[in-house]
């Protein structure tokens, strides 16, 4: 029987590591991570840049899988279209929303909405992973903002047990 502790606000807490991951069923969520950003990006370039946001996490098991929810916000763009991808550790896992928000209409700072995407990846590792998201000019000329105004994006890692 695990040691329980109970805590400064009266609820029982179990003890760290008194529920090994290796005991749980496949499915069972071992661990949560999220990053964040509000850092605006604002970018011309065709080719692939960093939008900075990333989280970093550590599986407990070469078998876990972990699940990457990503959620930008606020995009805006002027005469151009614009393409996302899902890296780890600086390699391209999977792209997304490709040539969104195009439009040959040149209108400054025209939103083109919160792109997002939900990947369940299979690292086979125990070493720490980091994912992170990259943008582009897709199609255009013209310019991209991600995080427009300063406006947070986030991604959010959970080590699903295999």
């Amino acid at each position: 029987m695990p040691t329980v502790i109970t805590g400064t606000d009266g609820v029982s807490q179990v003890q760290t590591g008194a529920v090994e991951s290796g005991d749980l069923p496949a499915g069972s969520v071992i661990q949560v991570v999220q990053g964040t950003t509000s850092t605006e990006i604002s970018s011309t370039s065709t080719s692939y840049i960093d939008t900075s946001l990333s989280a970093s996490i550590t599986p407990t098991s070469s078998t876990s899988k972990i699940l990457v929810l990503v959620n930008h916000s606020d995009i805006r763009r002027q005469d151009a279209g614009l393409g996302f991808r899902l890296m780890r550790n600086g390699t391209q896992i999977v792209e997304f929303a490709s040539n969104l928000g195009w439009s040959a209409d040149p209108s400054p700072d025209r939103h083109v909405g919160t792109p997002s995407t939900v990947y369940l990846d299979s690292p086979n590792t125990t070493s720490s992973i980091t994912y992170s998201t990259q943008t582009k000019v897709t199609i255009g000329t013209g310019t991209i903002v991600v995080q427009a105004d300063s406006d947070p994006s986030f991604i959010t890692l959970m080590e699903i047990a295999g």
